[in-house]
Formats: structure tokens, C-alpha cells, sequence
């Protein structure tokens, strides 16, 4: 589902190191009403042993709350995670729940106008945030070793946070303002070597673990998940 969205098509990823040398897709969203229903949930406690999410993310968002440019992509921060870009000083947010909420922030803050790629990993234990292929900032054992989600059914959302016990269904209307470009999400651990080695590799959709693979590449027809 798209509410007036804004398809960047060939958007140029030329500003960082370790971008693709290709131009790559994004969609372009305003922070007043855009965003992407994900057809895709949880609904099982304790049910995510590890995870790894990438996303290609521009954004000049600055000033209020931290949670004022909410999110990159979330399946609610109070129930199962969220990676966002802080709205106060820019810096990267991933949010997990298990247990209770821990919010963890990176050193780096990316809303510079620039193309930057974000990863947030969780192996199970401990988390870490990389930022363009570069390990930023790491937690030990947040959650006590417990793995993630409270049970409660939550669908997924890009540029918006989640409430919704149903496809589209309800959100928290703090919109993202700024380009979303392609969004990978992985229930598998994802090394610092290939997260380096990969973020500008094309991917088949095949990979062992991907469980989410949103390249914003063609949305006529709305959003595909190319994991398979």
C-alpha cells in the first residue's frame, strides 16, 4: 500500500565509499503522509533468535523528539524491533523488545544529506549497528540472552512506525522524511565481513536466511518482497 508516495527511480548513490557504483531505486517520503504497508508480521514470543537489517537511507531530518523521523522500517519497537534515524541529531536508532525495550543508538549521526548504508545486527545476545560497511557501536547482551518479540500479531511498516494487528492496519503517523532506497531484512547473523563484502552486491533473493528483500527497483503494482 502507498498513500502519495514519491518514487526516486534511479536515485544516485555517488556520495559514500562504499556505495554501488550502479544507480540503485529509492522512493522519496515526504514526513506529512508516506509510507509502505509491508505484508508481513510476527505474532510468536521469543521467536527471533537472531536478525540483521539493512537499508540504503538519505535524510537532512533534524530538530524535536528523537523519535520524530519514525522509521526506516518497523514491526513496533515495544514488541518486536525498529531501525530508525534519530530526529534529534540524526544518529541510528534499532530498538528491540524482549523482555522490555532496549534502545540502542549509534556513535555517528547520518542525516547529513547523503547516501549512507545502515545495519543493525542482533546474534542472539548482543547487538551492533554498522554504518557504510563499518562497525559504529555495540551492546553487550541487552536482553539477557533472550530472544526477541512479545507475541502480540505486528505487520511490518517502512517510513512509519507499527500498531497493526492486520495488514495496513493501524500506525503511530510519525512519518520518515527523507529516501528509502533498497531494504534487506535477514533472520540470520550477518558477519561484519559479509555485510561489508555484500551491501553492493546484487542479490538473487535466494539467500540462506533472507526473509525480507524490498529493492524499490519497479512499484507500479505496489511493493514486491523479491526474498522469495
Amino acid at each position: 500500500y502507498f498513500d502519495n508516495y514519491e518514487f526516486a527511480e534511479n536515485a544516485d548513490f555517488e556520495n559514500s565509499e562504499f556505495n554501488n557504483p550502479d544507480e540503485i531505486s529509492a522512493v522519496e517520503m515526504n514526513g506529512t503522509n508516506q509510507y509502505i504497508a509491508l505484508d508481513q508480521f510476527y505474532n510468536e514470543a521469543d521467536s527471533i533468535d537472531s536478525l540483521t537489517i539493512e537499508a540504503w537511507v538519505n535524510t537532512t531530518f533534524s530538530g524535536g523528539s528523537w523519535t520524530d523521523n519514525w522509521a526506516v522500517i518497523d514491526f513496533d519497537r515495544s514488541e518486536y524491533y525498529n531501525l530508525c534515524v534519530r530526529g534529534d541529531d540524526g544518529r541510528v536508532g534499532f530498538s528491540t523488545y524482549a523482555g522490555d525495550v532496549d534502545d540502542f543508538f549509534s556513535v555517528q549521526s547520518v542525516n547529513d544529506g547523503e547516501w549512507h548504508h545502515l545495519v543493525a545486527v542482533f546474534d542472539g545476545v548482543d547487538k551492533r549497528i554498522y554504518i557504510d560497511g563499518e562497525l559504529d557501536s555495540e551492546k553487550s547482551n541487552p536482553h539477557g540472552g533472550i530472544s526477541l518479540g512479545k507475541g502480540t500479531t505486528r505487520y511490518g511498516f517502512i517510513g512509519d512506525g507499527s500498531a497493526a494487528t492486520s495488514f495496513n492496519g493501524s500506525r503511530n503517523n510519525v512519518y520518515f522524511q527523507g529516501k528509502i532506497g533498497e531494504v534487506r531484512l535477514w533472520h540470520t547473523l550477518r558477519t561484519a565481513d559479509q555485510i561489508k563484502e555484500y551491501m553492493s552486491v546484487e542479490l538473487t533473493g535466494n539467500e540462506k536466511g533472507l526473509q525480507g528483500f524490498w529493492t524499490m527497483n519497479d512499484m507500479s503494482e505496489g511493493l514486491v518482497d523479491e526474498s522469495g
